[in-house]
Order: C-alpha cells, then sequence, then structure tokens
C-alpha cells in the first residue's frame, strides 16, 4: 500500500538533529529549496512541527519510529565523545589552577621574606637574639652579624662596608693602568661622650697585602672619633676583593681590612687618618697593620690613651705618645722612633708599662715619666714604671727623665741587643741598680758633682760592685739614704757592640726637654 505524503508535510525533528553526521536534505522539497539548501550548506534547516502536531496518518508516524533508535544510539556516541573531551579539558584546567595557586604562593611568601629583610635593614632594626650596639648605625644591606670574608672572629661583625663617597682617576702613561682613587669615612662611635670608655682598634686581615699610612690626630674641632680612608689601586679587581668595614664587637669598635685572596698579583693601598676628640678619654687604641707606616700623634703633637697597641711588620712606627697604663709598639723589619710621656695616676699595684720591639732597625725614644704618688706607701717591690726596649741588628737608644714636678720614681729599665750597641741615659732621680754585658766592653759615664735634686744636701753615690772586661755592676744613690727607699734596676745588654749607661744631673725648668717640640725624622 502506498502512503500519499501531502506536499505541505515535514521530516520528524529527531533527522535535523545537530548529533546526526552529514548534511540532511527534506525529500519532500522542491527541488528549487534542496538547491539553495545545498549550495549555501545551511543546516539544519529550521525546526520542523513535531509529529502529533502532523496530519499524517498513525501508519506513517509507526514507520518513521523505526529509524528512530539508530538516530538516538549514533547521538549517544558522540555525546560520549564529547563528555569524555570535556572531562579531560576540566582535568587540565584543574591542574592548570593548582599549579598557578603553587606559583603564587611561593611568589608571594619569598616577596614578604625579602621585604620583610629589606625594611629592617633600612629602619636598623634587628633581632633581638643577635647582639648589636644601640649607639650605631647599619648598612641596609648587610645581614646581622656579617662577617666579612678573611675577618678573624676576634674582630666582630661587620655593620658597614665599602660605603665609597667618590672615584677618581689620575693621569698616566698609555701602556699604565691609570690610578684610582676612592674615599670614605666612617664615624666610629657617633654617640660618644666625655664619660664613655672608648676602646678603638685599626686592623689588616691575614690576607689583606694592602700597604700605606696610618695617622693618629688629635683634633679639638670634633666631638666623636673620625676615620677617614682614602684607597688607591689599579686594578678593579684588587678594589672588588678588598672589604673596608666598620667592625663592632661587644666592647670594641674599629676599622678593618680583609681581603680573601692571598695570592693577588696586586694589592690596594690606604691612606689612613683617625681622628680623636681631644677630650674624650680612649681606655684603648690598638693597631694591627703590617705594611703601614704608623704615625701616632706627632702632627698634633699628642695622642693620649690608657693602653695603646701599635704593630706593624716591615714599617715604621713613630710619634708621640701619653699613657697612664701601657704602650707597646712591635715591629720586626723597620725602626721605632717615638717621645714617649708616662704617667702614673694612682697607687696601683700594677706599673705604667712601655715596650719597644722590632729586630732589623734601630729603636730611638725619648722617655719622660711623672707620678705624685706617696712612695711611703707603696710596697717596696712594686715598680712604678717598667721599660723594655730591643733590637738584634740595631743600635737601641733610651732617654728617661723625670717630669719636673714628679717624685722619685722605681723604674725598671731592660734594653738589649745583639749586634749593635746599647746606650741608656738616666737622670739623677733614678736610684737602684744597673748591669751593663757587652761582649766588647762597657763604659758608665756618671758625676759625682750633681746636686740633690730633693734639696737636702745629700751627695751622690756610685757604688761598683764589678766590673770586668765584660762585665759592670754597681749601685746608684743617694747618701743618707731614705727609710723608704724604693731601688729600681737598669740593665743593658749586647754582644757584639758596647753598652753605655749615662748618669747626668737631673733637668730643671728650661733646661727640660720638651717632647711634644721635638721634630722627629721622617720614616
Amino acid at each position: 500500500m502506498i502512503i500519499q505524503q501531502p506536499p505541505d508535510a515535514k521530516l520528524p525533528e529527531h533527522l535535523y538533529s545537530n548529533s546526526n553526521i552529514g548534511h540532511y536534505q527534506n525529500p519532500f522539497a522542491s527541488s528549487e529549496d534542496r538547491l539553495t539548501s545545498a549550495d549555501n550548506h545551511s543546516y539544519p534547516p529550521p525546526r520542523a512541527s513535531s509529529i502529533a502536531d502532523s496530519e499524517s496518518p498513525p501508519a506513517y508516524a509507526e514507520q518513521q519510529a523505526q529509524p528512530s533508535a539508530s538516530t538516538s544510539a549514533l547521538a549517544s556516541d558522540s555525546a560520549t565523545v564529547v563528555g569524555s573531551n570535556q572531562s579531560k579539558r576540566a582535568k587540565r584546567r584543574r591542574r592548570l589552577r593548582v599549579m598557578a595557586g603553587s606559583i603564587l604562593c611561593v611568589y608571594v611568601t619569598s616577596s614578604a621574606i625579602l621585604l620583610g629583610l629589606f625594611f629592617t635593614g633600612h629602619l636598623g632594626k634587628r633581632s633581638s637574639s643577635v647582639r648589636r650596639p644601640t649607639n650605631g648605625f647599619f648598612q641596609p644591606d648587610l645581614p646581622p652579624g656579617y662577617r666579612p670574608p678573611g675577618a678573624p672572629v676576634g674582630d666582630g661583625y661587620a655593620t658597614m662596608c665599602n660605603i665609597w663617597m667618590s672615584e677618581k682617576t689620575s693621569s698616566s702613561k698609555s701602556n699604565v693602568q691609570p690610578e684610582r682613587t676612592d674615599y670614605l669615612q666612617y664615624t666610629l662611635a657617633p654617640n660618644v661622650t666625655t664619660t664613655s670608655t672608648l676602646q678603638l682598634f685599626i686592623r689588616a686581615g691575614d690576607y689583606a697585602a694592602a700597604s700605606g699610612t696610618l695617622i693618629v690626630i688629635s683634633d679639638s674641632t670634633i666631638t666623636v672619633p673620625i676615620i677617614d680612608v682614602t684607597m688607591k689601586y689599579r686594578n678593579a679587581y684588587a678594589k672588588d676583593d678588598t672589604n673596608v668595614c666598620l667592625m663592632r664587637t661587644p666592647d670594641k669598635v674599629g676599622l678593618g681590612i680583609y681581603s680573601s685572596n692571598s695570592t693577588a698579583a696586586e694589592h690596594p693601598s690606604f691612606d689612613l687618618a683617625l681622628h680623636l676628640p681631644s677630650g674624650i678619654f680612649v681606655d684603648e687604641l690598638s693597631t694591627n697593620l703590617a705594611f703601614f707606616t704608623q704615625n701616632i700623634g706627632s702632627q698634633s703633637r699628642n695622642v693620649t690613651a690608657k693602653n695603646v697597641v701599635a704593630q706593624t711588620s716591615f714599617s715604621t712606627i713613630w710619634g708621640h705618645f701619653t699613657t697612664s697604663e701601657s704602650l707597646t709598639l712591635q715591629t720586626s723589619q723597620a725602626a721605632i722612633n717615638v717621645n714617649v710621656s708616662l704617667v702614673r695616676l694612682s697607687d696601683d699595684s700594677k706599673p705604667v708599662a712601655l715596650s719597644l720591639t722590632t729586630e732589623n732597625a734601630i729603636v730611638q725614644s725619648a722617655v719622660t715619666v711623672s707620678t705624685t704618688t706617696n712612695n711611703t706607701c707603696e710596697d717596696p717591690s712594686v715598680s712604678d714604671f717598667t721599660i723594655y726596649a730591643q733590637s738584634a741588628n740595631a743600635p737601641v737608644s733610651l732617654t728617661v727623665l723625670h717630669t719636673p714636678d714628679s717624685s722619685a720614681a722605681k723604674i725598671d729599665l731592660v734594653a738589649t741587643s745583639s749586634y749593635a750597641p746599647v746606650v741608656v741615659s738616666l737622670d739623677p732621680l733614678f736610684e737602684g741598680t744597673f748591669s751593663l754585658s757587652s761582649g766588647i766592653g762597657a763604659d758608665f759615664d756618671e758625676d759625682n758633682s750633681i746636686p740633690d735634686p730633693s734639696g737636702r744636701g745629700r751627695q751622690r753615690q756610685y757604688l761598683i760592685t764589678e766590673h770586668t772586661a765584660s762585665e759592670l755592676e754597681g749601685t746608684a744613690s743617694w747618701i743618707p739614704n731614705d727609710p723608704f727607699l724604693r731601688l729600681g734596676s737598669a740593665n743593658l745588654s749586647t754582644q757584639h757592640a758596647k753598652a753605655i749607661l749615662y748618669m747626668k744631673k737631673k733637668c730643671t725648668g728650661s733646661s727640660c726637654p720638651d717632647l711634644n717640640a721635638m721634630n722627629l725624622p721622617d720614616p
């Protein structure tokens, strides 16, 4: 039986579904409509009315229901493929979101840490667990407890390094790299007062083979200690390998010059100028500069410190010093040429000590001693002053005088050399034993006509107890002796030259040498 489809009938809706593969056309459409649809690829065509609204008989509907099952299966498979692709894309999106979140978390955390370190360093706030002085100032980019390469533990930690303020280049020949000059200035103790205990040090590290000069100046125009540093170099690598730092320990502050490269072909040179306020009491000043010439106090005529330790190896130490506790000057291959004032301020059981040592150069010093202590209250075995001078292959020359207002002091002196003369001069206030030892002879030059410096009419007496070709021993005193006589000692020794001891009259008034006015020869 043939069922005639009405001309305006339409196909079922499932044939226009997007899930179907291929291009479906209405078989009942006119040939013109089919051509237009095929040319324009306008599929699916407009939505048709449902089969329930169609005027076709039920038999047609039953026939059309048979291909619906296969079409639905095809649509179901396509939906499964699309769902699987969507699931994969969703998983990828989730993984990307997790990775982006992790990266963002790491970025935010690291940024917070870096910003915290920057701002705490910039504001000078440090962790309370790190021991930091409260009166200093700090370089923002240095971490707490920073120690430059080559710096020993005893020098503490750095608060500022390499704050160079200017750079200049000097002219030179075309075949020589020009010399550059950098400059910086550190304030060693910004909040120091007249009642502060100031302990300063200047040190060049073991690997910093830098050379130069150190000048220590007493300056009445400043109120805090300042150090000026000028660095001269030709190789930029030498500068980059050298750290010039403001260093602090729990009780000291100072300047450190350090390098981690001990085999560098070239090392920079430095000019250091330490300015000390005139009204500030320096409890301790120590230097350890192997290749630096040290000029302490000669320009300002005097530098006063309770304790002074100046060490070098291949450069001269010279200057004017005043100390009330100890002065130690040590070098090995250079001269020591100094004027020293030793002052004893109290009845302390510890004597004021002076030590001058070198090996292959001259030791020359003029020393004045001053004490106002009551000798009757002193332990006879305790010295007021101890003086030690030593060289190996060069002369030793010492002159020791009391100041006009000083009482007689107990002085214990030792001067030694090996292949050069030892010459010592003591003023008449010295009383004690003397011993001269020499491989080629000892000379003793005395003056019995010296008037009594105390004004009591006593007589000067020299008692020689032993006199041989190489030894001379004796005692110098005033007769009658004081009831509380405190005898000092003077021991001179050399092997291949003469030992000479002079005892002359005491200087008075203008005849006393002004050590601060004495011109020292250039090193």
